[in-house]
């Protein structure tokens, strides 16, 4: 699962000197970037030289993404789940900063965006600002200090920005994280997984970041102006800020890959009226759930010794410790040697099963399915080539919305292989490769805004008896785009970018 949040409110606040009077009240709300500055020198009061600061705001909403942590549709304590606040630079020209770093720390307390648009003279008086947080009616939430600068531990109440905490345990851990920029006009990634888990968790209040430079930087004699991010009001969709979250949800199921001497997984879905649900066995229909709840066998015909079962005992799927309705499956690892299929393999190269699923008393079936094909391992005297592939995606649109959620196929041809001759119509089975992922490019820019994550495996694809499938959420993408999909093939250790596997198609 690869998806984007954009922010749902963002601003800066500051307490620049301007015409001698310190705009500490003043807000920037609706303005289209998110500007982050110190200056030193530039103004003075009295002999000494002013230090003016600004500190950025912004907040997710992670209310989409609670929602998947209570259904178990992602485990926030699996270690492919990541989370990055991603803040785009939008240099135009005026000077910029380098060398510095900034640094991330959670709000302890909530802020209004407010609806000020004055960047120059800084003249509209609204909630957020510099002293003030937020407003209710007319009775103002101030910071405890000016600046959301009051840095503390969890459960400190009079904490602005929260430093570290125990987050239900007995270690005391860091909640802030930090960037270094050199050039001054990278973007900005920084990891935010555990405040956001410890978020989703009931630990940490959901209110959002307060992103400035480093302390000892806001500090020091030196002027730094300005390093502007774009902010979600910026015209672009692609300069917004974003949650980016990736984790690892895809489905191996090996129906199509399984080969002997070496472990695989083959799944059973059940499916009523309203989608999947638990199989209910026995004459009070009770659902079938937990570890070692259902059977599967394995059958194939030998020449002369009839035929031969192997049993296995499947359980039902789960995610972050909750079972998956109306999914099972079974792992296990044939070996070649067994004699009592050797001859087979011996006259065809492959071994073909009939699956049966039933209840563990083996007293009553739920499916009964032929056509499991187990292969030897690939032995060859040569490298492969992955090139004789052809991978297509089959189902795509020309037009999304980005609300559109969009299940896709891919389907995978090997062109070297030599057609057979058939007296009746046959389809063709796709290929399926056992590591794949996907990445969507913006075919007029060269923009990837989803890439290939090899890292949490976030745009893997899963696999099924028909083939090779993965979802694309279109809210990850912007509406000015035209898109197209390539695919990374991982084989012998070594990847292969196919590329355009798609026709192109929009966002609307």
């Amino acid at each position: 699962m690869f998806r984007t949040f954009l922010a749902e409110k963002d601003t800066y606040i500051t307490d620049r000197v301007i015409r001698h009077q310190r705009k500490q009240n003043s807000n920037v709300g609706y303005a289209g970037t998110l500007d982050l500055y110190k200056l030193y020198g530039i103004t003075y009061s009295g002999t000494v030289p002013n230090n003016e600061l600004s500190r950025i705001l912004v907040k997710f909403d992670l209310s989409a993404l609670q929602e998947l942590h209570v259904s178990a549709s992602i485990d926030i304590s699996d270690p492919s789940f990541n989370c990055t606040v991603n803040m785009y630079d939008v240099y135009g020209g005026q000077p910029t900063p380098s060398n510095f770093i900034v640094e991330l720390f959670p709000l302890s307390r909530s802020f209004d965006e407010g609806i000020g648009r004055d960047v120059v003279l800084l003249q509209d008086v609204d909630a957020a600002n510099f002293i003030t947080a937020s407003t209710n009616g007319i009775v103002p939430t101030t910071w405890t200090t000016s600046g959301a600068n009051n840095k503390g531990i969890l459960g400190n109440s009079t904490a602005d920005v929260l430093t570290s905490g125990t987050l239900g345990g007995g270690t005391v851990l860091q909640l802030w994280s930090t960037q270094s920029f050199s050039k001054g006009t990278e973007d900005m990634s920084i990891d935010v997984t555990r405040v956001v888990s410890a978020t989703l968790a009931g630990f940490i209040p959901d209110y959002g970041f307060r992103l400035s430079f480093a302390e000892s930087q806001e500090n020091d004699s030196q002027t730094r102006f300005v390093k502007r991010f774009g902010s979600r009001h910026a015209s672009l969709r692609r300069y917004r800020p974003k949650l980016v979250v990736k984790y690892d949800d895809s489905i191996l199921d090996n129906q199509n890959n399984f080969v002997f001497d070496s472990s695989g997984t083959i799944f059973l879905y059940n499916y009523g009226p309203l989608g999947l649900t638990n199989i209910v066995s026995g004459t009070n229909l009770l659902p079938v759930t937990g570890s070692n709840c259902i059977l599967l066998k394995l059958t194939t015909h030998v020449t002369g010794v009839g035929d031969y079962t192997l049993t296995f005992t499947g359980s039902q799927v789960t995610r972050a410790t909750q079972n998956v309705a109306g999914v099972y499956s079974a792992s296990f690892l044939l070996n070649s040697s067994n004699a009592n299929y050797r001859i087979k393999l011996l006259e065809s190269g492959s071994a073909e099963f009939t699956q049966v699923w039933s209840s563990v008393d083996n007293t009553i079936g739920y499916l009964t399915s032929s056509g499991f094909v187990v292969n030897p391992i690939n032995r060859t005297s040569y490298v492969a080539n992955p090139t004789t592939r052809l991978l297509t995606v089959t189902n795509i649109e020309s037009e999304y919305s980005t609300i559109d959620v969009a299940h896709l196929r891919l389907f995978v041809q090997d062109t070297s292989e030599r057609l057979k001759l058939k007296r009746v119509p046959h389809e063709a089975k796709s290929k399926t490769f056992r590591e794949a992922y996907y990445s969507i490019r913006d075919t007029l820019t060269g923009h990837v805004p989803v890439s290939f994550d090899k890292a949490h495996k976030s745009t893997r694809l899963s696999t099924d008896s028909n083939g090779m499938y993965f979802t694309v959420y279109m809210e990850n993408l912007d509406v000015e785009g035209l898109y197209t999909i390539d695919i990374l093939v991982r084989e012998s250790n070594s990847d292969k970018i196919f590329r355009d596997v798609s026709t192109p198609f929009r966002v609307k």
